[in-house]
């Protein structure tokens, strides 16, 4: 409220209250598109993988509130459910399904494809779990409960029942977990994430480090032999 109130005196421009309340009618509609999308992404051959998911939650990301994100899902949606009903898979062949953590290099995106090439399918991605519906009837508080129930920034528990069910819902057969240097709540999690998988679970892991802008000291060449090692160790 103290930000509305800063911007209004700032800019001299009042808050239209019509056109608030529909920016965020708008972004739960987008995000209930995106949510249906995903349901449809548990189907066996995965019909969208992370490779689209980090360039399609863009409109969600960036663009959340308006009509055009909106549009964007309805026609992404559409290819989806077509795709579902068509059978068709990412590839023809679907060898093994694993799950993403993180975030990916934005100057080697082709590192996600690389999986490909061996009949493995990164089926989804924790990206959009820090999205959530916004409270139409108290906007403000909607706002301040998405923010702080972000699962980056409450408790490690959050995160690790965020992965297990992942790992269930897309019927993951492993994990990748794509560790930025510089980011403390990833750093601090791959352990008790680690621990999940492995011994509980009873799945393999992949632990890659990086930074998601920074090329400097990056080594797509090394990252892609550890990848390669790990898919061949799952055959």
């Amino acid at each position: 409220e103290e930000v509305v109130a800063f911007v209004e005196e700032a800019t001299g421009v009042l808050r239209n209250p019509e056109h608030f309340h529909q920016t965020f009618v708008w972004y739960n509609q987008a995000l209930a598109l995106w949510r249906e999308i995903n349901e449809l992404r548990k189907a066996v051959p995965c019909p969208m993988g992370v490779v689209d998911e980090v360039g399609d939650i863009y409109p969600l990301m960036q663009l959340a509130g308006t009509r055009e994100a909106v549009a964007v899902y309805q026609m992404l949606l559409a290819e989806v459910k077509a795709r579902v009903s068509a059978g068709e898979g990412i590839l023809d062949e679907e060898k093994r399904r694993l799950i993403w953590l993180g975030v990916s290099p934005n100057y080697d995106t082709g590192i996600l494809n690389f999986f490909e090439e061996f009949g493995a399918v990164l089926v989804k991605s924790d990206l959009d779990y820090m999205y959530g519906e916004i409270d139409l009837n108290d906007i403000f508080r909607g706002m301040a409960r998405k923010l702080i129930h972000n699962y980056y920034h409450v408790t490690l528990e959050n995160r690790l029942e965020m992965t297990r069910r992942l790992i269930t819902d897309y019927r993951g057969e492993g994990v990748v977990c794509y560790v930025p240097r510089g980011c403390r709540q990833t750093c601090g999690s791959i352990a008790p994430i680690r621990d999940l998988v492995q011994k509980e679970l009873g799945l393999p892991i992949l632990v890659l480090e990086g930074n998601q802008a920074d090329s400097r000291g990056y080594d797509g060449a090394q990252l892609r032999g550890a990848i390669e090692r790990f898919l061949e160790m799952l055959e």
